[in-house]
């Protein structure tokens, strides 16, 4: 395992999420690279310092009765959508879970201004999915999807992912700092995954690569022309192989 691949599975591996191989291979390059071992050892101090934190402070009641309120409405949803394709179906105790750890987060923040871009993909992604607003133009047909952002933003991506085993859904627009962006949606298995883009800025990148948030992983890249966001609860390799497929295509150009 190279250095750049060890770099976004640091978080991962100390979330238990890496597979035995996987896992098997990180460990040893832990135990060759000074930098991983420092960063990780960071990290597990880092972790110590929240968990201390966070035992002080319990959720408040009105919070609780909240959480619980959003899980029984999940599951009210899940009932009224049986004849629903399986994909739309899919992921209601993901969702009720993820809305649990949505608000868990903005307890503890306080400020919902102060959120990151990752922190923003991640409750876009959960929204969508709870409010079966995934897909605005449903097509498998990359030309298709592409063109239909024109006059919808002020810029035109132009995605080109041949991975077989990532279908194309379809596409939306959402917003990250109140501005449109494009969002193509890919299915693996019976799993949807969100891709968002928008032209590369030098502020608020996420702090990491990849990491993790409610039960869903999230990857960040860039090619130099867009940033990219990848947000779904499919495993970090399945994100770390759509990324290849989108940099070893035409992904991210403009039109």
């Amino acid at each position: 395992m190279d250095h750049a691949e060890a770099e976004l599975l640091v978080d991962l591996y100390a979330d238990g999420e890496l597979d035995a191989g996987l896992a098997g291979r990180f460990e040893s390059h832990l135990a060759e690279c000074e930098i991983c071992a420092a960063r990780w050892r960071r990290l597990n101090a880092d972790r110590a310092v929240l968990a201390l934190a966070l035992a002080r402070q319990p959720a408040p009641p009105d919070l609780r009765a909240k959480i619980l309120n959003a899980i029984r409405d999940a599951a009210r949803r899940e009932d009224r959508r049986r004849v629903t394709p399986p994909w739309m179906r899919y992921g209601a105790t993901i969702v009720a879970t993820a809305l649990l750890t949505g608000a868990a987060m903005l307890a503890l923040t306080g400020h919902a201004g102060r959120r990151s871009v990752t922190d923003t993909v991640f409750n876009d992604h959960v929204r969508a999915l709870a409010t079966h607003r995934m897909i605005d133009v449903a097509s498998s047909d990359q030309n298709a999807v592409n063109p239909w952002f024109g006059g919808r933003l002020s810029y035109t991506p132009l995605v080109d992912i041949r991975e077989k085993g990532f279908p194309l859904l379809g596409g939306r627009v959402d917003y990250i700092d109140g501005q449109p962006v494009a969002v193509f949606v890919y299915a693996r298995g019976p799993r949807l995954i969100s891709l968002f883009l928008r032209p590369v800025r030098r502020d608020d990148r996420p702090a990491h690569v990849i990491t993790r948030r409610g039960g869903f992983n999230i990857a960040w890249w860039s090619n130099g022309t867009f940033e990219c966001w990848a947000v779904s609860d499919v495993s970090a390799g399945d994100l770390l192989q759509l990324r290849k497929s989108f940099l070893n295509g035409r992904g991210g150009s403009r039109l």
